[in-house]
């Protein structure tokens, strides 16, 4: 199998299950909702790339693979053809400065500290991530020596810069409303807790029946009502949501009337497990069937939460990419910038007839992440030039030093590429 580190490495994508409030919109964007197993599976999450992504080395017509994986375990199952495959770490192991760049190497190791996901959820849980000024070192040494603990086990909380970019319209709640009491609000939220572990524990013990329960749940909480305390909001196509500053309340909601698919949207995030990077304040009265829940951080959440004005303002938290170069006004084609964060820096292009070709020179010495959101779409560089179909990831090794997107059959396409700071 032989490497070269100056051509494009297609992403395998990892797919994850999730039966409540997964769909076929990601399966559907890759061509894969008629393929053998995955017909009429809920699929919540793609991991486009992430530390331990694998990377297609030779790539045969008409190779189909991918990876099946849950949400609640490092494995996956391997789909597919895997033969001429590689992961991530190996890749970087045969030469760190030409897959990631020297300069990269230097500021941030070889370790991948990026997440890019593709997401299809709603009725989630209401979440907070800590402040990165928050994190304290001590906590980050031993997540750092085992991603996999739990925030108890750490000590702490790390923090979870994230940026949302929205490929359809959807519901959110994001921020608190002005002029709400977060003491007040708490209560709430723990009194919903303290019923939910009663009913839970009827459950358990056979004093009522499960539906029972969640039709008791979805009426109790109604009356307590905790969306009277947050922003509840729209999130159109096309828009973002910064959340990389962290202390702001944030959740993907459920309007199935309004929005029948949810919340579709590609995230790119600081490589953080949930289990050391999230607390949250409500989980929906989410139960099973066996009485069993999901235990909340109501106290963690609320020591974290920024209830200022300007980290709550809408203005701020949700924005349409800023144009930082176009050809022609009359035409969309260009290049914008969706997020510009300390953390990673993520820029959609927009090819059209009037804008047909584009060099990130940006990431010329470095690694870079592309995934064609709208396509086909051509790339070349010096020893290559490929078609890279739509609904495909690719890692750009620094070695390839530049490439060039242009438009395939006078197709418009849409590319989105990520990328780490220097």
């Amino acid at each position: 199998m032989s490497v070269s580190f100056k051509k494009p490495y297609l992403v395998v994508p990892r797919l994850i299950e999730q039966p409540s409030w997964g769909g076929d919109y990601i399966l559907k964007s890759k061509g894969l909702d008629q393929s053998d197993g995955l017909v009429g599976k809920r699929v919540g999450q793609s991991y486009e790339f992430f530390g331990q992504s694998r990377l297609v080395v030779e790539n045969a017509e008409d190779d189909l693979a991918y990876e099946w994986g849950s949400a609640m375990s490092a494995e996956a199952q391997l789909v597919g053809n895997f033969e001429h495959t590689v992961t991530l770490p190996a890749l970087i192991a045969m030469n760190p400065d030409a897959v990631l760049g020297k300069g990269i190497v230097k500021k941030y190791g070889t370790t991948m500290p990026l997440l890019i996901k593709l997401n299809q959820a709603l009725g989630n849980s209401w979440q907070l991530h800590i402040k990165p000024a928050d994190e304290k070192p001590e906590v980050k040494a031993r997540v750092l020596a085992n991603p996999w603990i739990t925030a108890a086990e750490a000590g702490g909380y790390m923090a979870k810069p994230e940026t949302w970019y929205y490929f359809e319209n959807g519901k959110a709640t994001l921020g608190l409303k002005p002029g709400i009491n977060p003491a007040v609000y708490r209560v709430c939220c723990e009194r919903i807790e303290a019923e939910v572990a009663k009913v839970a524990a009827e459950v358990k013990s056979n004093k009522t029946t499960y539906d029972a329960a969640q039709t008791h749940l979805v009426e109790y909480i109604a009356m307590e009502n905790p969306w009277q305390y947050v922003n509840v909001v729209t999130i159109h196509a096309g828009q973002m949501v910064d959340l990389s500053r962290g202390g702001v309340h944030h959740s993907w909601e459920a309007d199935l009337q309004n929005f029948p698919l949810g919340n579709c949207l590609y995230e790119i995030q600081v490589d953080r497990m949930d289990a050391v990077s999230t607390t949250r304040s409500f989980d929906q009265g989410k139960l099973k069937s066996d009485g069993s829940f999901r235990p909340i951080s109501i106290v963690e959440y609320f020591a974290n939460l920024d209830s200022s004005p300007q980290s709550n303002d809408l203005h701020q938290l949700i924005q349409w990419p800023k144009p930082i170069r176009r050809d022609a006004d009359h035409d969309p084609g260009g290049v914008y910038e969706i997020a510009r964060t300390p953390y990673y820096v993520l820029l959609l292009v927009k090819l059209t007839k009037h804008f047909s070709t584009y060099m990130p020179q940006e990431c010329r010495d470095k690694f870079s992440h592309v995934f064609v959101r709208r396509g086909p779409v051509g790339v070349s560089a010096s020893d290559v030039s490929l078609e890279l179909p739509e609904g495909t990831s690719y890692l750009m090794p620094a070695e390839m030093d530049g490439y060039m997107f242009g438009m395939t059959h006078s197709t418009d396409a849409e590319v989105l590429i990520a990328y780490l700071p220097d």
